[in-house]
C-alpha cells in the first residue's frame, strides 16, 4: 500500500469521457518458439495472473479519501480476477496492419474500470496478413492507466511479464493476500490531517527551492535563446479533441538511427527522432497547404525515477520543450537545430531542478486538484484562441536489447500509445526492443484522418535525413560515403515491417494517401 502521487492524481481527476488518461503497448508475438508451436489463452492468462504478484499496479486498485481531502492510495485488490482483465478477439479476414490498427485504435480510446486494477490485456488474432509477422502470431494490447504507470515503470513491468528464454522456469511469488487491502476511512482522514499539518512547511520548502531555481532557469533562457523567444503557434492538432482515436506505427533499425548521429557532432538518439518527427510534420503539414513560418514545439518528458522506485509505478518525471524545426527543409540542418535547442532545453530543465516541478504540483490542494481545471483552462484557452505553447508530444522509452518471451512466445517487436487531450491531439511513442525502434502515434480521428500517410511521412523522413547523413554535412560538406557491403547489410538489419512497404509506394500513391479519408 501507498499513496498516489500529485500528478498520479492528477491523470485521474482530470481524465473526461472524450480524453482517457492510459499508455497502451501493442505486443507482437510469434507462437513458432512456444512449446509445440502453440499458445493458449490460458497460458497467456496465467502468465498474467502469476505475474501480477510481482507488479504492484497489477494487482492494486484505488481508494479515494472520504471528501478528496489528501492524495487517493494504492490497495490490494483481495476479489482481484484474471478474467475481468485479459479479453480476447480476432480480426475478420484477411487480417491485415490496417484493420489491426483500427480495432486498437478502438480498444485504446476506452477508458479503464476504475473500480478494479487499472489495466487491462486484449489478446488479438488472425494476424496472417500482416507482412512483418510469420503465420499464426497474435498481439496483446496492453492498457494501463497514467495514473499507475509512466513510461519508465511501464517499461520494468513488461520485463517482469516476460522471460528471457522460451522455456524459462519462473520461480514463483508468494501467494497473493486473501483479504481486500482496504484503508478505514478513519486512518485515511487521519493521515489527511497530518498531511494539511504539514502543507506551511512544504509551501515555505518549496519556495526556498523555487526561488534559487527560476534564476538559474533564467540565466538558462537568457544562454539559450539570446534574448528573443520563438514564437507560438497552433496547428490541426491543437483543437478539442473527439472521443475516436486513430494509431499508427513505424519500425526501424536501431543501428541505422545510432549511424545518423556522427553526422552532426554531440547529436543524441533522441535528437535523431525528433528531427525524423520534425521532417514528417513539414511533410504532412505541408500536404494540407498548412505549413506556416512558425515551427510547432514538441513537450518531452524526462523521468526522474530512481532505479529502486520503478517497481512503485506512478509518475515521478519533468519535460522540456523543443521545437520541431518544421520551416527548415534540409534534414542535416534541422537536425542541428534540434541538438542545438534539446541541449539548451535540457539545460533549462535542470536548472529548475528535477524534482520542483512535482514539488509545486504536489502543493495544490487535493480539493482544488479534483475539480476539472484543466479541461475548463483547456476550454478558456481555445475559445480565447492564443496560441499553445507546445503542440505534440514526443516520449522515448529505451527498452530492452535482448529477446523476451511470453508462455514460449517471441515476443517480436511492440509499438507503444498515449493519451490526447484537447489542444494536445497528437501523442508520438518512441520504444526500442531487440535492435528495433518503433515510432507510434495516436491521435483524434478528426485531426487526423489518414494516419496511414502521416506514417509514411516518418518513413520518408528517415530515408531522407539517412541519405543525407551519408553524402554531406550541415551545410553541404560531402562526407565520405559508407562502403557497398557495409550498405547493404544496414538495408538488410532493417525491421521488414511498416517501413519497407511505405517506402515501395510510388509518389502519386503518396499523394492520394493525403487526401483520403481513411
Amino acid at each position: 500500500m501507498h499513496q498516489l502521487t500529485a500528478l498520479d492524481r492528477l491523470f485521474l481527476t482530470q481524465e473526461s469521457p472524450r480524453c482517457a488518461a492510459h499508455l497502451s503497448a501493442l505486443l507482437f508475438y510469434s507462437q513458432q518458439t512456444a512449446p509445440g508451436g502453440r499458445v493458449r489463452l490460458r497460458d497467456i492468462m496465467n502468465v498474467f495472473a502469476e505475474r501480477a504478484r510481482e507488479v504492484p499496479f497489477l494487482h492494486c486498485r484505488v481508494q479515494e479519501v472520504p471528501f478528496g481531502l489528501d492524495n487517493p492510495y494504492w490497495v490490494h485488490d483481495g476479489h482481484f480476477n484474471i478474467e475481468s482483465h485479459v479479453n480476447h478477439v480476432a480480426l475478420p479476414k484477411p487480417g491485415d496492419w490496417r484493420q489491426l490498427c483500427i480495432m486498437a485504435a478502438r480498444i485504446h480510446a476506452r477508458p479503464v474500470d476504475r473500480s478494479r486494477p487499472l489495466w487491462e490485456a486484449t489478446v488479438i488474432e488472425g494476424l496472417d496478413h500482416i507482412e512483418f509477422l510469420p503465420r499464426g502470431s497474435f498481439a496483446i494490447l496492453l492498457k494501463v492507466h497514467y495514473a499507475a504507470v509512466d513510461g519508465l515503470a511501464a517499461l520494468q513491468a513488461l520485463e517482469r511479464l516476460h522471460d528471457t528464454a522460451p522455456h524459462a522456469v519462473h520461480e514463483a511469488a508468494s501467494e497473493p493476500r486473501a483479504d481486500d487491502g482496504q484503508l478505514p476511512a478513519s486512518e485515511m482522514l487521519a493521515r489527511a490531517g497530518l498531511h494539511a499539518l504539514g502543507t506551511p512547511l512544504r509551501w515555505g520548502r518549496l519556495v526556498g527551492n523555487l526561488v534559487p531555481a527560476l534564476g538559474r532557469m533564467a540565466a538558462a533562457v537568457r544562454e539559450q535563446r539570446a534574448g528573443h523567444s520563438p514564437a507560438a503557434v497552433n496547428t490541426r492538432f491543437n483543437g478539442r479533441v473527439s472521443s475516436y482515436r486513430v494509431i499508427e506505427s513505424t519500425f526501424f533499425s536501431l543501428a541505422e538511427l545510432k549511424a545518423v548521429r556522427a553526422a552532426v557532432p554531440h547529436s543524441t538518439l533522441n535528437d535523431v527522432v525528433v528531427s525524423v518527427i520534425g521532417g514528417a510534420m513539414r511533410r504532412y503539414l505541408q500536404s494540407r497547404g498548412e505549413l506556416g513560418e512558425v515551427s510547432p514545439v514538441t513537450i518531452a518528458p524526462l523521468s526522474v525515477r530512481e532505479a529502486e522506485a520503478r517497481e512503485l509505478g506512478g509518475n515521478l518525471a519533468s519535460a522540456m520543450a523543443i521545437p520541431l524545426h518544421t520551416t527548415i527543409e534540409d534534414p542535416l540542418e534541422r537536425l542541428a537545430a534540434v541538438q542545438r535547442d534539446a541541449a539548451g532545453a535540457g539545460k533549462i530543465a535542470q536548472a529548475l531542478g528535477p524534482h520542483n516541478a512535482l514539488d509545486l504540483i504536489e502543493a495544490v490542494p487535493s480539493q482544488l486538484a479534483s475539480l476539472g481545471f484543466l479541461e475548463f483552462g483547456m476550454r478558456l484557452l481555445l475559445a480565447t484562441g492564443i496560441a499553445v505553447p507546445v503542440n505534440t508530444v514526443i516520449t522515448s522509452v529505451p527498452g530492452p536489447q535482448r529477446p523476451l518471451y511470453l508462455a514460449g512466445a517471441r515476443l517480436v517487436t511492440m509499438a507503444g500509445f498515449g493519451p490526447v487531450m484537447d489542444s494536445m491531439g497528437l501523442f508520438h511513442a518512441v520504444m526500442s526492443y531487440d535492435g528495433k525502434v518503433s515510432i507510434a502515434i495516436n491521435s483524434c480521428r478528426e485531426m487526423m484522418p489518414d494516419p496511414a500517410f502521416y506514417a509514411e511521412c516518418i518513413v520518408a523522413s528517415f530515408e531522407e535525413l539517412r541519405e543525407a547523413a551519408k553524402t554531406r554535412r550541415p551545410g553541404g560538406t560531402p562526407t565520405q560515403r559508407a562502403p557497398g557491403r557495409a550498405r547493404k547489410a544496414a538495408g538488410r538489419a532493417r525491421e521488414p515491417a511498416r517501413a519497407m512497404r511505405a517506402r515501395a509506394k510510388p509518389k502519386a500513391a503518396v499523394r492520394r494517401a493525403a487526401r483520403r479519408r481513411d
